[in-house]
């Protein structure tokens, strides 16, 4: 069964170098108007609206075009490529990426740090599609361009270590993982003169490859750690706090600790009320694994309550070919076959199934499993293995 929804950090050290204060209502000078539009751009980042957060990319890029701010309207390259990587849309996010970064290496004047980006954000995606050894790639790249501007000693640098250190455990090479995160560590603690939540995310990566290992201890200790740091911080309501409870509430929950797990996912989930719009991203994951947690504890009408809030935000939020709906899907899937709902689980099996392919139709599972038109194989294989588990089901029942 897909496992609750840890939250692993990919870090992206960009310089934003656009700004416009304030919003204001009033008619700007043409100007003014890129940094507006950008500016909007980013706020509607923040909740999570990225195609309405794109929208204005958009129109901010066309601004800094024909004002002639060249690296600015680079930039918008690489959160435009970003926006369509959160929504799923993986190949439409490479072709303008790849376009950008062409555009960016064939400019009279050079800007090192938006290369860099690009190779970063570029990373990002494969890693999303699962290309995990070209997003390792890109990288590298990153890095070395880090490395030239900035030297070894520098926060760049380990975000660059941390980065792969990712792309290391999405790969399963966990102990290669945790190489990279502690070097991540090593040169901020180098860089870096004071303590920064950069150490609380590189900390709580390294809980994640512990806990991929199925080493809980290990896991949860890391989580504490980086939790200690965060709640230093940034203090006790402060909103970054709530993927560190939302980890522990996993780290327990796989130990069979459901009442401290059930502690801190409500702790995550009533910051990220209080912070966040209803229907963000953040809060469709508290939701799903709480359903998780509850199917756990067999409170099945609770599961499906919780989880039915996730997908629903979910759908709300991202295209219909989405890996998070999809284990949306399946989860809602899980729950109806702790019911002996042997109907609605298979439908929803098939649902999940059906969106992990941008191409479903053209499919043939036994022989055409090509990753470029498969979202997540996590996914697709919890799928098939509950399709199995509810026909065999099924089929003991009808012998009884």
């Amino acid at each position: 069964m897909i496992k609750a929804l840890a939250t692993i950090s990919t870090v992206l050290c960009f310089i934003q170098t656009v700004g416009a204060g304030n919003f204001i209502n009033e008619e700007l000078p043409d100007s003014l108007l890129g940094p507006y539009y950008f500016k909007i751009a980013d706020s509607l980042y923040s909740t999570s609206k990225y195609k309405e957060s794109n929208f204005y990319y958009i129109k901010a890029q066309n601004h800094f075009k024909q004002s002639e701010k060249t690296e600015n309207y680079l930039r918008c390259f690489v959160d435009l490529g970003f926006n369509l990587g959160m929504i799923a849309q993986y190949d439409s996010a490479l072709v303008l990426l790849e376009k950008g970064l062409n555009e960016a290496l064939n400019t009279v004047v050079q800007y090192p740090k938006v290369i860099s980006d690009f190779y970063s954000t570029i990373g990002v995606i494969l890693d999303d599609k699962g290309h995990y050894d070209k997003a390792i790639s890109y990288y590298k790249k990153d890095m070395k361009i880090d490395i030239e501007i900035n030297g070894l000693k520098h926060r760049s640098i380990a975000v660059s270590y941390n980065n792969i250190g990712v792309a290391y455990n999405n790969k399963g090479d966990y102990h290669t993982a945790i190489f990279y995160f502690q070097q991540a560590l090593l040169v901020l603690k180098e860089s870096v003169d004071k303590i920064t939540m950069s150490n609380a995310y590189f900390t709580n990566n390294m809980g994640e490859a512990y806990r991929q290992q199925k080493d809980l201890e290990n896991a949860l200790k890391y989580y504490q750690q980086a939790f200690a740091i965060a709640y230093e911080l940034k203090g006790k309501e402060h909103i970054s706090l709530a993927l560190f409870y939302n980890n522990l509430g996993i780290a327990y929950m796989e130990m069979h600790d459901y009442f401290s797990s059930q502690h801190y996912y409500q702790k995550a989930l009533t910051l990220q009320l209080a912070e966040l719009d209803t229907n963000s991203k953040d809060v469709s994951i508290s939701y799903f694994n709480i359903g998780e947690l509850n199917l756990k504890m067999k409170k099945y009408d609770e599961a499906l309550r919780y989880t039915k809030m996730a997908l629903e935000i979910k759908q709300s939020i991202f295209t219909s070919k989405h890996p998070l709906i999809c284990q949306d899907l399946c989860g809602y899937g899980h729950v109806c076959l702790a019911k002996k709902e042997y109907a609605e689980a298979l439908k929803y099996f098939q649902l999940a199934m059906k969106a992990n392919f941008l191409k479903f139709e053209n499919v043939d599972i036994f022989s055409d499993l090509n990753s470029d038109n498969m979202l997540s194989k996590e996914v697709f294989l919890d799928a098939l293995i509950g399709k199995a588990e509810t026909l065999e089901e099924m089929h003991g029942s009808s012998i009884d």
